[in-house]
């Protein structure tokens, strides 16, 4: 089923292509390929016989982006004009220190540098080219606007159904991030074309903005009156997974979109925000006690115990993202510039001394559910400054257009807040591929938009902070 997408999108780029231009085809095509499930990949191995020199899988996303940027390679003119920006020069970094922790780590291979422009690179340099300014919102909003839909009504439909319709064409995801009926309260959590229901949900955080662009426009008569509800099934969509970092996540996005579009709110936002951090530090473990209970967790297994600091502590689902920066405090202290490698956090537990004592707690944690401990684990220090500092440039950048236009502020406010609330929700989980893609997409659009706002000869630009 892998091929016979490949060759439906790509048909429908070189056909895009010939109608509306290569450039716009191209930013169609990615949108539509997150319909296709992140567990759909073309292997390495083909009637038995290895014939990518990476030996890897490379997923649907990855294959198609590779081959549309080979064809817009014969129009040099789709990437011109380029204006530097400090993102640009950022995720270069990024992949720099990828590769250089990997061949400090594991040895010189001329695959890593293929693999590290396809893990940070690509999804950048795809979203850079595809949204330079207000007319390619224009252009691409109604594709990413039926997507987010699409992926909401898939998540709605497997929470009450309890059917993942992905999984009847592309087969059943695989196992061994979480089973396939698990429940919360009374319903499914919803995974829909992701692995696992929290990358899922993040998925559609970062298309919200597509939807409240959309309903923005309908002030306008600019589209249909039912637009004005899109933001509400994308929401509906995020509750679908029923994960608790996502839907908590998603009043932080609103609250800096507020922040950016409501400038006489501004000091009472403001207030409200310190308050609520000061009562949320002041009453954290019956926080947390609440988010067991809201998680489903059994007494019993909220009683569980192991060890941490030396001390037996509780054990639960929503406890481990607490304990992790401990657990791993020697192996961070020690990660240096460049860390320990990505062959070192493959798999679990990930190969970085953490002591004797934590051996039997290693087997309960399961994932490295946080991903700055992650990757400052994997590219050191370095890395995490280059990552930390790439995701807070895109929501600068994004911010900085919203308050300088007048088109488009409900898309670049909104996409401001869903960077913002996906950095939280990475303190809880991992960055896979599954929301990684949109997310880099998301950054390399943001330094696109303010590039053609800068460019503007009436615009006076105000420097990075």
């Amino acid at each position: 089923m892998y091929g016979v997408s490949w060759l439906l999108l790509i048909s429908i780029f070189a056909w895009r292509s010939r109608t509306v231009g290569m450039r716009r085809g191209f930013g169609e095509v990615m949108l539509l390929s997150l319909l296709v499930p992140t567990w759909a990949y073309f292997g390495a191995s083909v009637g038995r016989v290895d014939w990518l020199p990476f030996k890897t899988e490379v997923d649907m996303r990855s294959g198609l982006g590779i081959a549309c940027l080979l064809a817009c390679l014969t129009r040099p003119s789709i990437f011109k004009p380029w204006r530097w920006m400090l993102a640009d020069g950022v995720v270069l970094a990024l992949a720099a220190t990828h590769v250089l922790s990997d061949w400090q780590n594991s040895g010189f291979s001329l695959v890593v540098p293929v693999r590290a422009f396809g893990e940070w690179v690509m999804p950048y340099l795809i979203g850079r080219i595809v949204l330079r300014d207000i007319d390619d919102l224009r252009n691409l909003y109604p594709v990413a606007l039926g997507v987010a839909l699409a992926l909401s009504g898939l998540g709605l439909v497997e929470m009450i159904a309890r059917t993942n319709l992905p999984e009847m064409l592309y087969g059943q995801r695989p196992m061994e991030f979480m089973g396939r009926e698990m429940s919360r309260w009374i319903f499914k959590r919803a995974y829909a074309v992701a692995k696992h229901p929290i990358f899922f949900s993040t998925m559609l955080l970062l298309l919200m903005p597509w939807a409240m662009y959309a309903a923005s426009r309908v002030k306008r008569g600019g589209g249909p009156n039912w637009y004005r509800w899109t933001p509400w099934i994308v929401g509906a969509g995020v509750v679908s997974s029923v994960s608790r970092g996502p839907i908590l996540a998603l009043p932080v996005l609103f609250y800096v979109v507020a922040l950016i579009c409501r400038p006489r709110w501004r000091v009472v936002l403001s207030v409200s925000g310190v308050l609520i951090v000061l009562l949320s530090a002041w009453q954290f473990q019956t926080i947390i006690k609440g988010l067991e209970v809201w998680s489903g967790e059994s007494e019993y297994r909220r009683k569980r115990e192991i060890v941490v600091a030396d001390e037996k502590v509780e054990f639960s689902g929503t406890r481990t993202r607490l304990y992790l920066p401990i657990v791993y405090a020697r192996a961070l202290r020690e990660a240096g510039l460049l860390g320990y490698g990505t062959d070192a956090v493959t798999g679990f537990p990930p190969r970085v001394p953490v002591g004797q004592q934590y051996a039997e707690t290693l087997t309960r944690l399961q994932f490295v559910d946080n991903q700055y401990v992650l990757m400052t684990l994997r590219f050191g220090y370095l890395g995490l400054v280059c990552f930390t500092l790439l995701v807070g440039t895109a929501v600068y950048d994004y911010t900085r257009v919203a308050l300088d236009s007048r088109s488009g502020v409900a898309f670049t406010a909104g996409m401001a807040g869903a960077i913002v609330a996906v950095m939280l929700v990475m303190i809880t989980v991992w960055m896979p591929r599954d929301f990684g893609y949109l997310l880099l997409w998301s950054c390399g659009a943001g330094a696109a938009l303010r590039s053609s706002k800068l460019s503007q000869s009436s615009y006076e630009p105000l420097p990075y902070p």
